[in-house]
């Protein structure tokens, strides 16, 4: 999410029209196209909103890294979580961090699975409900 408010909206527009297009996504009910589309422009735009508090409680969990260097997708990845876990009360705070872990063993390294656990745990537990997830 490192973009500017017109890439912003360039992407989500992009997901948009690939949302749309039914033969990307023929297998999906229109539906639940539309919900998975609101959820993720929700989470978009309410991270770009929040971001300079995201970023700041992350980076200060993140002190033995540089945040510069760490890679792009686990930032993302993060920040959505964090996100979640700050701005989204129907979300329990389990089912936000595993789904950041899932997307970090998906799309980062080895370790980026267990490094975003580590980082929005310690979110959650500091700035988020206060109470570690089951």
């Amino acid at each position: 999410m490192d973009m500017t408010g017109k890439e912003l909206e360039d992407a989500v527009e992009l997901i948009r029209k690939e949302a749309a297009n039914p033969s990307t996504v023929n297998f999906v009910p229109e539906q639940t196209r539309e919900s998975v589309l609101r959820f993720f422009e929700e989470v978009v735009r309410g991270f770009w909103e929040e971001r300079s508090e995201i970023d700041r409680l992350l980076q200060e969990r993140t002190r033995n890294w540089s945040w510069d260097r760490l890679a792009r997708v686990d930032r993302n990845i993060m920040r959505m979580g964090a996100y979640e876990l700050l701005h989204r009360p129907d979300i329990p705070a389990g089912v936000a961090i595993n789904e950041a872990v899932e997307l970090a063993k998906r799309y980062g390294d080895e370790k980026s699975g267990a490094f975003v656990n580590g980082i929005l745990d310690s979110v959650y537990k500091t700035a988020g409900k206060g109470v570690a997830p089951e």
